[in-house]
């Protein structure tokens, strides 16, 4: 069956939202494995120095891709909250300021 208009819309973001969520894991994942392995090599070094890695690094940019992963995840939840707000409006016929004033 075809969803059709605010409720297609609220399918869509639920996807987005999953995807999400999934991309952030492998990429959080991704980043942890290789600072505890870059921690196994250099036991001396500050854990702050190895949270981030050097520029151009193989952990700098591990760890930009999970903070764009993180970005990427809460925008799909702004956008989700969202469209169930306009979901939910167009359900019960209600103007969005009152439905803000009740929540």
């Amino acid at each position: 069956m075809r969803r059709v208009g605010t409720e297609d819309s609220l399918w869509h973001r639920r996807r987005v939202l999953v995807i999400s969520y999934q991309r952030f894991l492998a990429a959080d994942r991704a980043w942890v494995e290789a600072s505890d392995a870059a921690r196994e090599w250099v036991r001396g070094m500050p854990k702050s120095v190895l949270a981030i890695g050097a520029p151009r690094s193989r952990i700098r940019s591990l760890y930009s891709k999970r903070e764009r992963a993180l970005t990427r995840l809460q925008v799909a939840k702004l956008k989700l909250e969202e469209a169930r707000v306009r979901f939910e409006v167009k359900q019960v016929k209600v103007h969005p300021a009152l439905l803000g004033s009740i929540t």
